[in-house]
């Protein structure tokens, strides 16, 4: 292939018309604010058409595919954790923004895991409103915190509830501490 030939195959770019969305082939030259307008292929019309890719990908696409790409990962993540939780039987509470239940939200911080002494089961309640990210850093904090090596639990007070039953409790104080801003 000859230069000239390579010239004017580089010179060629997508074009999008303004009118009705048709992407074409057209000049480099051709296209953008205040050139000559070229005839749709497809609506007939002398319009202006923008260029759709100058060189190569396109950043912003890419950027899109990425995000897509980590929430995909990021809620498979998530539901891996829930199902982890569910499948160990610790009670997972998470309130959405409109459960008005008071008991719904930790006591401190972002996420508290409450230790019912007896019979020994967990309940983890995690702060309403925060992003996927954040719950899933929650959840990975609260399973990590159940082992007693970390917990230490003999440390923690035991407390009454209002049926009688001991627990045990540890709050992430984190966000309180300014280690961990949610996103």
């Amino acid at each position: 292939m000859s230069e000239v030939s390579q010239a004017a195959a580089k010179a060629m770019r997508q074009a999008l018309c303004l009118t009705c969305g048709a992407v074409r082939t057209a000049k480099a030259q051709y296209l953008g604010r205040g050139s000559r307008t070229l005839r749709c292929e497809v609506c007939q019309r002398g319009t202006t058409h923008a260029a759709v890719n100058w060189d190569g990908e396109d950043l912003r696409e890419e950027a899109n595919r990425k995000q897509v790409q980590g929430d995909a990962n990021m809620l498979r993540e998530l539901e891996a954790l829930v199902s982890l939780f569910r499948t160990c039987n610790i009670d997972l509470l998470i309130a959405e923004e409109d459960d008005p239940s008071p008991d719904a939200d930790p006591l401190g911080g972002l996420v508290e895991v409450v230790r019912w002494l007896e019979p020994e089961s967990y309940l983890v309640r995690v702060q309403r409103g925060l992003s996927m990210a954040d719950r899933v850093y929650c959840l990975d904090w609260a399973w990590k915190s159940m082992r007693p090596v970390i917990a230490r639990w003999h440390r923690c007070p035991i407390e009454m509830d209002l049926d009688g039953e001991l627990f045990q409790r540890i709050h992430n104080n984190a966000k309180e501490l300014g280690i961990f801003s949610p996103s």
